[in-house]
């Protein structure tokens, strides 16, 4: 490397450090990459992108600690929730005002709740660390 642009380097480095999120969010952004992939190759159906009686539509809340991509596949009267995490470990409660499911989300990030109705729904996130999440009320 040519010494004046090593020295730059340097210079801009002490004065102005690239921050520690940015770093953290270059090193994921592999795993992201393959996990969106994965969710894309194994998810998204060509029966869901038809009018009908089967229905597919995706969702993606994020937040600074986890991000989760779910596809909402209905088929009649029943609804599931399949999708990926960011965070392994993390439990999802899709709660309804009558019923619901639970999930934890497995060590490849995927997890799946079946058997809800349709109507109104929100999710309680639950982290590992035990921070929770909730999302606003919506319909599927």
């Amino acid at each position: 490397m040519d010494p004046l642009l090593t020295e730059l380097k340097d210079l801009f480095s002490a004065v102005d450090p690239v921050p520690a999120a940015v770093t953290a969010a270059a090193l994921n952004a592999p795993m992201v990459v393959r996990r969106s992939g994965v969710l894309g190759a194994k998810f998204l159906r060509r029966d869901g992108a038809a009018r009908g009686v089967r229905g597919c539509g995706r969702l993606r809340f994020r937040t600074a600690d986890c991000e989760l991509d779910i596809m909402v596949d209905r088929v009649r009267d029943s609804v599931s929730l399949r999708g990926m995490s960011t965070v392994p470990g993390t439990t999802i409660r899709a709660c309804q005002p009558v019923g619901g499911g639970t999930a934890v989300v497995d060590e490849s990030g995927q997890f799946l709740i079946d058997g809800l109705r349709k109507g109104p729904l929100c999710l309680v996130v639950q982290l590992p660390t035990g921070s929770l999440l909730r999302t606003d009320w919506w319909v599927v």
